[in-house]
């Protein structure tokens, strides 16, 4: 028979978490998600909804497929963010990594801003988004602080009713962008984030004016590293421990 001491440390070992990497600066899933409240995520930070009230509020996915990991969020016209007296604005000027699970509700041109640090009404020098407008056919822009880099948009296959993860990677040693669609680099190029200093808010959200009002975006496992997490082509079922 094993001794109690040794039965007592296999029975204090913790299996990780998809969050538990400590680079993990920002992460919820729908297992955290309440409904028209704020909430906290994973990293204690408290994630409350942009732009409450203006469209159909984020709520729990209930009509459409579920993720491998829950059901996902429907993000409607709203953003789900933390304030940036939680995670300060210089963070973006450093390497970063976000991914998510994402799908849609169906398969019709749809506004999604994966990632987003900016002030309520601010102007674009108040800013850094990664904004998909597919309705225009001009994919995936990037405004950062004035500046609107235009990605094309058959780099961005990601407007589909099916699961699929999504990343966006920034390397600010090399000074290199990255997006990921299961793993496959879709994207890449060079540009040097510059701190939107007065921006209060980071997330991830629908838009409020997207071309479909019928189209909401799902996300599941939304989560944001420091560091590059990846700058090559990756497996997606490696991608937790």
């Amino acid at each position: 028979m094993l001794p109690f001491p040794r039965l007592l440390k296999y029975a204090n070992t913790r299996t990780p978490n998809w969050y538990s990497d400590p680079r993990t600066i920002m992460a919820w899933d729908s297992a955290k998600f309440i409904a028209d409240v704020p909430f906290q995520d994973y990293c204690a930070n408290t994630i409350s909804i942009d732009r409450a009230g203006v469209g159909p509020n984020p709520s729990l996915n209930a009509s459409y497929p579920q993720s491998a990991y829950g059901p996902g969020v429907r993000l409607s016209g709203a953003g789900l963010m933390a304030a940036n007296s939680q995670i300060p604005s210089s963070t973006w000027t450093s390497s970063f990594t976000v991914d998510m699970w994402y799908s849609q509700t169906s398969t019709s041109n749809i506004e999604f801003i994966p990632f987003g640090t900016y002030r309520a009404a601010s102007a674009n020098d108040n800013k850094y988004l990664l904004w998909f407008y597919s309705v225009d056919g001009q994919g995936m822009r990037y405004q950062n602080n004035g500046g609107n880099n235009i990605r094309p948009q058959a780099n961005y296959p990601i407007f589909t009713s099916t699961w699929k993860h999504i990343a966006y990677v920034y390397n600010s040693a090399a000074n290199m962008n990255y997006f990921f669609v299961n793993g496959v680099m879709t994207d890449s190029f060079p540009y040097i984030v510059s701190q939107p200093i007065t921006a209060a808010y980071t997330g991830v959200g629908g838009h409020y004016n997207s071309p479909s009002t019928t189209t909401d975006s799902i996300v599941e496992r939304f989560r944001i590293r420091t560091g590059a997490i990846w700058t090559s082509n990756f497996n997606t079922s490696t991608i937790y421990p």
